[in-house]
């Protein structure tokens, strides 16, 4: 038994994720910035194909998650939503003209992955996203402050991925300079040299190898590349972008259900009072659980313990000490079953 951030539930099974690195270096007079929006996009749309095929029965909800976490000087790690980052724009194009082109990506966005800042925190009440950017002058350039919500990859759906937000922002501003022949840049604000790195995190269930995902995953990063030279009359070569995984790299994996361990696991549940009769799932996250199922094929392996998503990776992270002595009083009613021991009440 593996003890992680389950919200005092049993599973028997996790999905697999693994964290890439794609480094971003084209040639002189290729932005690295609009190409690492164009690598994005592929990746998510990757993502989206993944996640349409991961049809298992201890996964009905599919967790497959694509998660944008760091672009250059911005983002903290590869598995936490960004929730922050900065464009410095030199353009003719006015301000407001500037602005309506950023509302129109940003509703695209919206479209695809809702609109955050119509949201509430359920634990807080608060709006999830008080406003999506903010646009102000400094000098003769335009500063673009993307906003999102961060919190674990496996909390996605509850949050908001500024990068993600920021490659539909940049794919719309790169198709109107294309469109218009106006004068209009992009950098990282903080980001120097050609050189440009995006980290990040792709979630899988077992119906994915984890040589397939990270496979299909540096296939779509060059091809995301290799579109964006297409796009703007660029010689595409191979060494523009390199996907590698040196980080976290997962498997995913899952145990039958009707096991020993399992049914041990649910009366000890039901006799410290955390059994909710709720159907029994895989965990829709990846953790060190999966070395034991690896290592061991053959044994069962469990995952359980206190805590939530929704917290995990944010600012405010915590877990309840009720929760703590409720885990650990399970914990030891199940050891203590396992070795043969048993009572009435």
């Amino acid at each position: 038994m593996v003890f992680e951030i389950t919200e005092l539930k049993v599973h028997p099974g996790n999905r697999g994720a693994l964290w890439y690195m794609v480094t971003m270096n084209p040639a002189e007079g290729i932005n690295p910035v609009e190409m690492a929006a164009s690598v994005v996009l592929a990746m998510e749309e990757e993502g989206r194909k993944i996640k349409a095929e991961s049809d298992h029965p201890l996964f009905p909800t599919r967790p497959v998650q694509t998660c944008q976490g760091i672009l250059g000087p911005f983002g903290e790690h590869p598995s936490a939503v960004n929730d922050h980052i900065v464009l410095n724009i030199q353009t003719d194009v006015s301000e407001a003209d500037l602005k309506g082109l950023v509302d129109k990506a940003v509703e695209a966005y919206c479209g695809d992955y809702d609109d955050k800042t119509k949201g509430t925190d359920p634990r807080t009440g608060q709006v999830l996203v008080e406003r999506h950017y903010d646009l102000k002058t400094d000098g003769d350039i335009l500063s673009l402050t993307i906003h999102g919500k961060a919190g674990h990859m496996g909390a996605i759906l509850e949050c908001d991925d500024a990068i993600t937000k920021m490659a539909y922002i940049v794919r719309d501003l790169v198709a109107h300079r294309r469109s218009s022949g106006c004068r209009l840049g992009v950098v990282l604000d903080g980001h120097t040299g050609q050189e440009l790195i995006l980290e990040g995190g792709q979630g899988f269930v077992p119906t994915h190898e984890i040589s397939e995902v990270m496979d299909r995953m540096r296939s779509a990063a060059e091809h995301g590349a290799q579109t964006y030279c297409g796009e703007i009359g660029a010689e595409f070569r191979p060494d523009f972008v390199k996907t590698t995984y040196d980080k976290l790299h997962n498997a995913a994996f899952a145990r039958e259900v009707d096991t020993p361990a399992m049914q041990t696991a649910i009366d000890a549940c039901k006799k410290v009072g955390l059994w909710k009769n709720e159907p029994i799932i895989g965990w829709n996250v990846s953790c060190d659980a999966r070395i034991f199922a690896t290592t061991f094929p053959d044994r069962e392996v469990l995952t359980f313990g206190v805590g939530s998503l929704s917290e995990a990776h944010a600012a405010d992270e915590f877990v309840s000490l009720d929760e703590i002595m409720s885990a650990a009083e399970m914990a030891a009613v199940y050891a203590l079953e396992l070795c043969g021991w048993t009572r009435n009440e």
